[in-house]
Parts: C-alpha cells; sequence; structure tokens
C-alpha cells in the first residue's frame, strides 16, 4: 500500500517484496508449521521489511497488511500480518463480515507505518477459514477516514455478496465515498 514522504511507490514495493520473500522463506525452514511458528514469521518478515526500508534511499513510509492461506494441522487457515490503516475483513458463509484487522489511524494521521515511529503494534493474527469465504484487504480509500465516508453495513453487504471477487471489488470501488487513495483485492477461500 501507499505511504508519505520520499517515494510511497519505492516504500510500497520495497516492503512488499521483502515481507512476502521473508515470510515464504520462514514459512519453507519451519519443522512444524503452528499458528506460534507462523505469527513469528510473520513478525520477523515485517522487521525486515523496516529494516530494508531504513537502508533504501529515498523510500517513503508505507503502511500494509498481509494475508497468506495455508494449513495448520489440516485445517485451513488464514496468517494475516498488519500495520497502519490498510484493512482486512473477511465475510462469513452466513452472509455475516467482520474486521480482522483495527484501524491503526485516525483520519490523515497514521500510528504506525514501517518507517518511524510505531505509536501502535503490529497485528499477527491466525484465523480458521471455511471454503466460500471471501475476505478483503483494502486502503483506507475505501472504507473511508471519517465517519461521513464510512460506509454503511447495507452498502457492505451488497458488495461482499457480488457473485464473483471482481464484481466484489468493482462494486466497493463504486461504494466508496473517497476520492482517493483506492486499493481493493477481493478473495474467495477455495
Amino acid at each position: 500500500m501507499g505511504g508519505e514522504g520520499g517515494s510511497p511507490r519505492l516504500a510500497a514495493e520495497t516492503a512488499a517484496s521483502t515481507a512476502a520473500g521473508v515470510f515464504e522463506h520462514q514459512l519453507a525452514q519451519l519443522d512444524a508449521v503452528t499458528e506460534d511458528s507462523v505469527k513469528r514469521a510473520m513478525e520477523y518478515a515485517f522487521a525486515s521489511a523496516r529494516e530494508k526500508l531504513q537502508e533504501t534511499e529515498g523510500a517513503g513510509n508505507t503502511v500494509g497488511s498481509m494475508v497468506k492461506f495455508l494449513e495448520i494441522d489440516g485445517k485451513k487457515m488464514a496468517a494475516i500480518a498488519h500495520a497502519g490503516d490498510t484493512r482486512v475483513f473477511r465475510r462469513k458463509l452466513d452472509g455475516s463480515y467482520d474486521a480482522l484487522t483495527t484501524d491503526q489511524s485516525r483520519g490523515n494521521t497514521v500510528f504506525n507505518g514501517f518507517k518511524g515511529d510505531q505509536a501502535m503494534k503490529d497485528e499477527y493474527i491466525v484465523v480458521p477459514v471455511e471454503a466460500g469465504e471471501r475476505f478483503m484487504l483494502n486502503s483506507d480509500g475505501i472504507t473511508g477516514d471519517w465517519e461521513s465516508q464510512f460506509l454503511t453495513p447495507e452498502q457492505f453487504e451488497q458488495a461482499f455478496g457480488a457473485a464473483t471477487p471482481k464484481d466484489a471489488a468493482e462494486a466497493f470501488m463504486m461504494a466508496s465515498k473517497k476520492n482517493d487513495d483506492k486499493s481493493v483485492l477481493i478473495v474467495d477461500v477455495q
């Protein structure tokens, strides 16, 4: 996701590629994949991304979330690492939805990023998933910074309930009340 100061694009690309690469490498090294070992791997991946950003001249700050679907003890799980004002939501089989991450911002102020001070802690969670559930990873441009920009429950239900992930992403883009910072990725669990 984007960021501030320096080059947000360079920061986002550096953080994303570093965190994903380190996380996959850490997973490959595990003797046993457990919730705790996955959380430690995510934490190490985010720490590595922060370190890489400090070394990257011209990179601004960035925020982000990482979602990986995997199997732990024969159960499908989603591993989620989160920092900043990105968000991860899940639509369950019964049509209800929940926020899996905490918005670490207030308005235009982000309290946790990959560069600079961390006023809030990263989140590392592992949740069970079922085939047919739908996940959304989005920037604050989709769900809003201020109450007047927040999507209504009806807008969430309508967009999440679209026929395909592409249709759902387009519905969230159209429902968004902000004019900038709109990024959304929708994934259906198989």
